[in-house]
């Protein structure tokens, strides 16, 4: 990095090749990763709606889980215990626990207008971004709906951040969205 500009700078003398550690192969195209560091954790969501989780240190494919409408998984990502896994289709979000494979929470939209596209997951909350600009909150302690954040108007939201209780919202058009809530009690992460 330039600590100037900030902007990354290429090196173009180098020529080092990285050594593969490993090859995975699965039956679907891979759409959407996720990996937890503390547990080795891979989650690689499909295109055949098929997500598999992976020890990232060997390769090896620890399970395999299946979409029941088998549609591209879109985003995923697992909970910092490793226990659970959150992912949506266009169609539906899923909560899955890991390790009995059982669905805990489900919920699938109810218009075109309104298909999933993104998603933020913590221990507490689900936040889906959605086609037509708004993300919808959840409170998976009562498995609520409990806000709805018009972010920008009919541009669909492709993906959510998070860092220090702020959320950043990037959008189909290049833009991203800032916010921060008036409360941590608003929204416990």
């Amino acid at each position: 990095i330039n600590e100037d500009s900030y902007v990354f700078q290429p090196n173009y003398h180098s020529t080092a090749i990285l050594p593969m550690q490993y090859d995975i192969s699965f039956d679907s195209s891979c759409t959407c990763m996720h990996a937890l560091e503390e547990h080795c954790l891979l989650a690689v969501g499909c295109q055949d709606g098929t997500i598999n989780l992976c020890n990232f240190q060997t390769g090896e494919i620890l399970k395999q889980l299946t979409s029941p409408l088998s549609l591209p998984i879109l985003s995923l990502s697992l909970r910092s215990d490793g226990l659970f896994l959150a992912y949506i289709s266009s169609k539906a979000v899923t909560l899955v626990d890991i390790i009995s494979s059982t669905d805990v929470f489900t919920n699938t939209c109810v218009s075109d207008e309104q298909s999933f596209k993104s998603l933020f997951y913590s221990s507490q909350m689900l936040i889906l971004g959605l086609m037509n600009g708004s993300c919808d909150v959840w409170n998976l302690k009562i498995c609520e709906k409990v806000h709805t954040l018009n972010i920008n108007d009919k541009i669909s939201i492709t993906t959510i951040a998070y860092n220090d209780g702020m959320f950043f919202f990037g959008t189909d058009d290049g833009s991203v969205h800032s916010y921060v809530f008036a409360s941590r009690q608003q929204l416990s992460i």
